[in-house]
């Protein structure tokens, strides 16, 4: 009996100083299908449950919460955003402002902390800087474009389809390309001064012309390897330009 006690007080003591919430909307990302596909395994001991992204409404909290049962909160988690409700750590929720519905906050977490993770804290993303964002119509692209442009840089975007330039443009980028043009546009990207800083989500089809147009110092930052996961990475010009990866 003593030893049935301690196991459920141990499994029960993951639940203390943890604010329930009632999940109204999850967003599906690229690393959800990843992680369906085998391609992009959850971190170890977290939930079989895939999501990353979630807005709710809390349900229960701790004494001492800054979150109180009945806010609206969104936030970025390792996994578990599919189910009705989940259990997090009072850390990085977000009030959701009274602008945005449960679906539209549901949409912001992960790409918003993808962008400010890889720009800013990783790239260190300075005004005047040219930046090249490939694959930038889904939502990372549109938040990076944003984010660039707020921060004072030019923007170089591409996308697959000539459908979506007009949206790329619309999201603030000063010139597109399609990611079968890149050839073409490699001279002409390298006349206007280069690139400072890559984000790149495409992996094996891209490397070779971040290389190319990279500015010494510049940096290449990979989050996606939609392409292929193997790239002919040039080691002469990554040290005689500096350049990161």
């Amino acid at each position: 009996m003593k030893k049935e006690i301690k196991i459920y007080l141990r499994n029960l003591s993951i639940f203390i100083d943890k604010i329930l919430i009632k999940i109204k909307a999850f967003g599906l990302n690229r690393a959800d299908l990843g992680q369906i596909y085998g391609n992009y395994p959850s971190p170890e001991g977290i939930t079989s449950i895939l999501g990353m992204e979630f807005s709710g409404v809390v349900i229960n909290s701790f004494k001492g919460c800054i979150f109180q049962s009945g806010d609206r909160v969104m936030r970025l988690v390792s996994g578990g955003a599919y189910a009705e409700y989940i259990y997090v750590s009072e850390d990085e929720i977000i009030n959701i402002p009274d602008s945005l519905s449960f679906i539209q906050a549901a949409s912001l977490p992960e790409a918003w902390c993808t962008v400010l993770l890889n720009l800013k804290l990783i790239g260190n993303i300075q005004k005047g800087q040219r930046v090249l964002l490939h694959s930038a119509k889904g939502s990372v692209g549109s938040v990076a474009i944003q984010y660039a442009k707020y921060c004072g840089c030019y923007v170089v975007a591409t996308t697959r389809s000539a459908e979506k330039l007009d949206y790329l443009r619309d999201q603030g980028a000063d010139i597109t390309f399609l990611l079968s043009e890149l050839g073409n546009s490699c001279k002409k990207i390298i006349n206007e001064r280069g690139i400072d800083l890559v984000l790149d989500p495409v992996g094996k089809n891209t490397f070779e012309f971040d290389q190319k147009v990279l500015n010494k110092d510049g940096i290449i930052i990979i989050i996606g390897i939609m392409s292929g996961k193997e790239i002919n990475l040039d080691l002469g010009t990554l040290l005689i330009k500096r350049q990161k990866l």
